[in-house]
């Protein structure tokens, strides 16, 4: 998805088929508010959907997985252009379908971006702080 212009990504439904040979971890979503250099949000699609385990469902009132299917109800606002794409960083080939909905109103700017980073320290560090938020 490319958008021009101020509004808001306000659903966002995909369904997908991982290769037997990549877990569906490998499968990523990346978007981009307003031509940031870098990405505002860039995660695991289990886990931005709220589910480690694909074989299980997550229920919540803005995000889920359920029957294999991810939605995201997260208002997702941006004034000048979004990016919002998937990416196969596994090696086989992966079945998508989406469903993208975008609110073409301009949120008041103090509504801030939405982010969301995936980050990983196995083990942590000792002695040093590990930002999560």
């Amino acid at each position: 998805l490319i958008e021009r212009g101020a509004a808001a990504v306000w659903n966002l439904a995909l369904e997908l088929e991982p290769s037997r040979d990549d877990p569906a971890s490998s499968i990523w979503l990346v978007a981009r508010w307003d031509d940031h250099a870098v990405a505002d949000v860039e995660a695991p699609l289990p886990l931005f959907f709220g589910s480690a385990r694909t074989d299980r469902p997550a229920a919540g009132l803005l995000f889920g997985l359920h029957e294999g299917r991810y939605v995201s109800r997260f208002p997702m606002p941006f004034w000048s252009a979004a990016e919002v794409r998937v990416e196969n960083r596994g090696r086989g080939p992966v079945t998508l379908a989406h469903e993208i909905e975008v609110l073409r109103r301009a949120y008041p700017r103090a509504s801030g971006y939405f982010t969301a980073i995936h980050r990983h320290e196995a083990p942590t560090t000792l002695g040093r702080d590990y930002g999560f938020a």
